[in-house]
């Protein structure tokens, strides 16, 4: 059940980032401080929905910009690197 949940969240984010890349010029880029306390909050996600190796880099980016998203910020195309 979780992952065909977070299959729909893949594919609407997905299809909303395409669709509206041109609005998301006119939103601010979010702070890197910022960006990094949603990767550690994801990661915990990702440990509670049990994702694999494999999806978790795919799972990290949705799950970044779903939370950027919904703080009005500019997504973001990578998985940032921690320092």
């Amino acid at each position: 059940m979780k992952k065909t949940i977070l299959a729909v969240i893949l594919l609407t984010l997905g299809s909303s980032v395409a669709h509206s890349e041109d609005v998301n010029s006119d939103l601010m880029a979010a702070p890197n401080d910022y960006v990094l306390s949603l990767l550690a909050l994801c990661k915990d996600y990702a440990v509670e929905d049990d994702i694999t190796a494999l999806e978790l880099k795919e799972y990290l980016l949705g799950c970044i910009n779903g939370e950027l998203a919904e703080s009005d910020y500019q997504g973001i195309k990578v998985v940032p690197k921690e320092d």
